[in-house]
């Protein structure tokens, strides 16, 4: 909302996104906000305004922002520019005297006037399943930044809507009626936030490859969603691609192009087979998810990713290696992959990634790494399942685990189990298992 209604300072280092995160953090340093509440990538998912930094903001406004009831519409002030409407059940109508509000830069929920509010630059029709279609003459919004249509009935797009050229978010949330999108999409050039979240989308127009500008990509639960365009390896600005829940058996290779790539998520692909071989070009890669799929190995070339920091393979049931590389993966913190019976043994390389806070599993084995391995390892954190335990114990200096609270170890036979005793855990350990 912040960067649709320019209230941030371009810069020519920073990305837009970026800046309005350091106003926020600063906001919240001096404690503007309160009940924050933080989702599992480290973000603020909700926070609220303060009463009374909310009640001084409203003052120095001067009905500038303005909410109101639905039938308490009958009259605003001219100088509002921020209106928000708060519907009952009943979908009502804005009344036509705001037609001359040149100003008018937010309006929720009403679509009979949109050709006249020319100024408008933030539009949220959001949870209205009343809504079908947007009328065509919504290209006359020219100044238009954020469309949010989440949750409503809406089937698909006219094609006037690829004429917003300063567009830089679409929102099409839980959109369960839309199966598509304009061909001509691709004239968005503004474009850095596409959002297509649980609708009924089969496939993506290649135009795509226009959004030179965009930054985020999400189509989770698009359970319909089978490929993705070539042209996808050409949105150089990408940073964030989610496909999670979809249909797709595998990447197209020109994705390997998206060199400023950071967050990869391909989790409940339940029929993705392979990744592509070259991803080890994707240098700013930092998180990559594909659990429950159909993965039977990662392409040795991922160990070049020297930037990545979280690698989730939970759940890949026919997952049988993990390249040979991956000690190159030296800011590697979180490696996950439970419940992945196929997987033998680990390459010998397990004890360079020193960084190494989650480790669901340790396989020994005599073809791949020994207990020694994990001599260095002493981030770990939270719990560690140590398998096929033959000798050795006492190198795997358990002693200086001390972030380490819940230890399984899982030995190879009953004979094993005298190395119990070189086992020795770091006193803050709580819970000890022995299988």
């Amino acid at each position: 909302m912040w960067m649709a209604e320019g209230c941030l300072r371009s810069s020519q280092t920073m990305e837009l996104e970026s800046i309005g995160a350091e106003y926020f953090d600063e906001l919240v340093m001096r404690s503007f906000f309160q009940d924050l509440e933080i989702d599992v990538d480290g973000n603020v998912s909700y926070c609220k305004m303060h009463d009374l930094i909310h009640d001084f903001a409203t003052f120095l406004g001067n009905n500038e922002c303005l909410v109101v009831e639905s039938n308490e519409i009958n009259f605003t002030p001219s100088k509002t520019r921020h209106l928000s409407v708060m519907f009952s059940n009943k979908f009502h109508r804005i009344p036509h005297f705001i037609r001359n509000w040149e100003s008018l830069q937010t309006l929720p929920e009403d679509l009979t006037l949109l050709s006249h509010l020319t100024s408008l630059r933030t539009l949220d029709l959001s949870n209205n399943a009343l809504i079908k279609e947007l009328p065509k003459e919504v290209e006359k919004l020219i100044h238009l930044r954020y469309l949010n249509l989440s949750s409503t009935g809406v089937e698909e797009l006219p094609e006037t809507v690829t004429n917003l050229s300063n567009l830089q978010m679409l929102k099409l949330q839980s959109c369960s009626k839309l199966r598509r999108l304009p061909n001509m999409i691709g004239k968005l050039v503004s474009l850095r936030h596409l959002e297509a979240v649980s609708s009924e989308l089969e496939e993506l127009p290649e135009t795509i490859s226009n959004f030179s500008n965009l930054q985020t990509l999400k189509l989770n639960k698009c359970w319909k969603l089978r490929k993705l365009p070539n042209g996808i390896g050409k949105l150089v600005s990408l940073r964030h691609l989610e496909a999670e829940g979809t249909k797709l058996e595998e990447l197209p290779e020109t994705i390997i192009n998206l060199s400023n790539l950071q967050t990869l998520r391909l989790n409940w692909c339940k029929v993705l087979c392979r990744l592509p071989d070259e991803m080890g070009k994707m240098l700013s890669l930092r998180q990559l998810e594909a659990e429950y799929t159909k993965l039977e190995e990662v392409p040795e070339t991922v160990g070049n990713l020297s930037n990545l920091q979280t690698l989730k393979l939970n759940f890949c049931e026919k997952l049988r290696r993990l390249p040979n590389e991956m000690g190159k993966m030296v800011s590697l913190s979180h490696l996950e992959f439970e419940s992945v019976s196929s997987l033998e043994c680990f390459p010998r390389v397990i004890g360079k990634l020193r960084e190494l806070e989650t480790l669901s599993k340790f396989i020994v084995s005599e073809e791949g790494s020994n207990i020694g391995e994990l001599k260095d390892l002493n981030n770990l954190r939270s719990y560690l399942v140590i398998s096929n335990i033959k000798g050795g114990g006492k190198e795997a200096i358990l002693k200086d685990k001390e972030y380490l609270w819940h230890l399984t170890l899982r030995f190879n036979d009953e004979a094993a189990k005298s190395v119990l005793e070189l086992l020795e855990p770091h006193p803050n350990l709580e819970k000890e298992d022995q299988v």
